[in-house]
């Protein structure tokens, strides 16, 4: 794994970061993040860092958070089971899009998508 972890440093070093407009909270502390050199130590370290999803989403739903988007809708049941109170409708799939700039938007489960 060190050697991944080696290749997505370079990477990383030779990407533009600019400061986020929100905390990132990260799979490695499952803190909240702004700092862009400390972001981009933790993606490195993600790859070969156990994985605190859950202590992640938790700690998202204690600063407030009640409304969660997915990427292909692979961790909504998870969501509901690890957040108290969340609902179908609370949760957002980003499922596939042709075009990488424009993703497709769906309400939970709901069979049309609609690409914005």
């Amino acid at each position: 794994m060190k050697t991944a972890a080696d290749k997505m440093k370079d990477k990383i070093d030779k990407t533009k970061f600019i400061n986020p407009l929100f905390k990132v909270v990260n799979n490695v502390t499952a803190n909240p993040e702004t700092n862009i050199e400390n972001i981009k130590s933790l993606l490195v370290k993600q790859i070969f860092s156990t994985v605190r999803w859950r202590e992640s989403i938790l700690n998202i739903s204690s600063n407030g958070v009640k409304n969660f988007m997915t990427r292909y809708g692979c961790l909504e049941d998870e969501i509901e089971k690890t957040v108290q109170g969340v609902i179908d409708g609370n949760i957002i799939n980003l499922g596939r899009s042709k075009s990488p700039t424009r993703p497709v938007f769906s309400p939970r489960r709901n069979k049309k998508q609609v690409v914005e």
